[in-house]
């Protein structure tokens, strides 16, 4: 069978790939670090993109839940939401929820 991985494959769609596509791909082909990117003590668990959605990965990082959840702006939305007393707990349980489903 002749090598048919990336841009050899008739399927390859270089930078016009789908949201799913682009980070499922990313995530098998960048080298995950011990330690998360940002904070450097969790190990990671998501790539997440810092602005252009390509295949450059200079535009990607392995980043641990926490660190994935604040830079997409997602723990002030969710704080947002919550009344003051329920807000530390709320953060809580919904990251270790997504962190279970892994």
């Amino acid at each position: 069978m002749k090598d048919q991985w990336g841009s050899k494959n008739s399927q390859w769609k270089g930078d016009n790939v789908s949201y799913k596509g682009l980070h499922k791909w990313v995530h098998s082909n960048l080298v995950k670090p011990d330690l998360c990117q940002e904070c450097k003590q969790a190990p990671p668990y998501d790539v997440a993109n810092t602005g252009i959605y390509n295949r450059d990965f200079i535009n990607w990082k392995w980043l641990c839940r926490k660190c994935h959840f604040h830079s997409d702006g997602r723990y002030n939305n969710l704080m947002q939401n919550q009344p003051p007393e329920k807000r530390r707990d709320a953060a809580y349980k919904q990251w270790v929820t997504k962190r279970a489903k892994k």
